[in-house]
């Protein structure tokens, strides 16, 4: 998409792509006081989008978009665009969180308000839809699978 120009964002090249990703922390710049050396984290999406309703200015900024992505061996980001990552999560577990996950959640629980009983179709085995699952089936609906 991106590299045909279907992206609904500008694109600025050099450009470093995807979003979803887990990484330790390495150095920590002055005046950070949320994070230290050492820690497990990952990224979210929207590096500006902290909680609230979303701007349109903040979600059209987005890692592996308009932004770069962590598809590289180190990222700078604000210790306000990261997350810790729990100590149960291996780092391929944590790195499917920020897009994946996310999206599943919002959809269904958030946006959807997905409550027991409900019908899901879910699309295919890509990572959106195995969240979707496992979201659904915790939340007690009844769940088909579209796989052609």
């Amino acid at each position: 998409m991106i590299l045909n120009g279907f992206m609904p964002v500008e694109i600025k090249f050099p450009f470093i792509p995807l979003s979803d990703g887990a990484g330790e922390v390495v150095a920590v710049g002055q005046g950070v006081t949320r994070f230290q050396v050492g820690d497990r984290v990952t990224g979210n999406l929207q590096q500006r989008f902290i909680a609230g309703n979303p701007r349109p200015d903040v979600l059209g900024e987005s890692m592996g978009g308009s932004l770069n992505g962590v598809a590289t061996e180190y990222v700078v980001l604000s210790e306000n665009g990261i997350v810790p990552i729990p100590d149960h999560l291996s780092w391929e577990e944590a790195s499917t969180l920020p897009i994946a996950a996310l999206t599943a959640w919002s959809m269904l629980i958030e946006y959807g308000g997905l409550q027991a009983g409900d019908t899901v179709l879910l699309q295919g085995t890509g990572g959106v839809s195995i969240f979707g699952l496992q979201f659904s089936v915790m939340a007690g609906a009844r769940v088909n699978l579209y796989l052609e």
